[in-house]
């Protein structure tokens, strides 16, 4: 007895991301460590919400994304998946009215931001503010032992570099 034989084929590419205003195809652009889809008309760019993380303060991101999970579905569609997103409501900046609508894909965890609605939030430099006290400690610090602590941790990579190759290469670390 023969077994039936069976094609498969491969599934249909997936289309590129489209822009929920115009429908044109959106770029895949690069600023810093922050990957965005924009729209090549301009009408604005979409990234997930672990990008976000990238350029918006954490409490701001928590807070679109609670709201989007209460959210009704907005007019639009995701550029990824052509689902309905939700709209939400935020304020740009602290104490500011809620005067943004943010559109976002629950299921691609995507953030929408038409034409100008990113630059009205700050961006977040995931940096403490800067305290004289203890930039004068570490200049301190750092002119004590900054040499010794750079060759030390230079000395490391390297070896943490060697072993990782040895290992790579199937050859077992030198004994220290």
């Amino acid at each position: 007895m023969t077994s039936p034989v069976t094609t498969t084929t491969d599934p249909a590419p997936s289309p590129a991301p489209a822009c929920p205003s115009c429908g044109s195809p959106l770029h895949l652009e690069h600023n810093g460590e922050l990957d965005a889809w924009a729209c090549p008309q301009g009408h604005g760019l979409g990234f997930t919400i672990s990008e976000a993380y990238e350029r918006m303060d954490e409490a701001e991101i928590r807070a679109i994304w609670q709201q989007a999970r209460i959210a009704i579905p907005g007019p639009r569609a995701c550029p990824i998946c052509a689902t309905t997103m939700v709209t939400v409501t935020v304020a740009p900046t602290s104490g500011a009215p809620a005067t943004l609508g943010l559109d976002v894909c629950l299921a691609d965890e995507l953030v929408w931001f038409d034409a100008g609605e990113l630059d009205a939030i700050p961006v977040d430099s995931n940096e403490a503010a800067a305290n004289p006290e203890e930039d004068a400690h570490l200049a301190e610090i750092t002119e004590q032992f900054g040499d010794a602590l750079s060759e030390e941790w230079s000395a490391r990579d390297s070896e943490r570099m060697r072993d990782h190759l040895l290992h790579r290469l199937g050859t077992n670390t030198p004994e220290s």
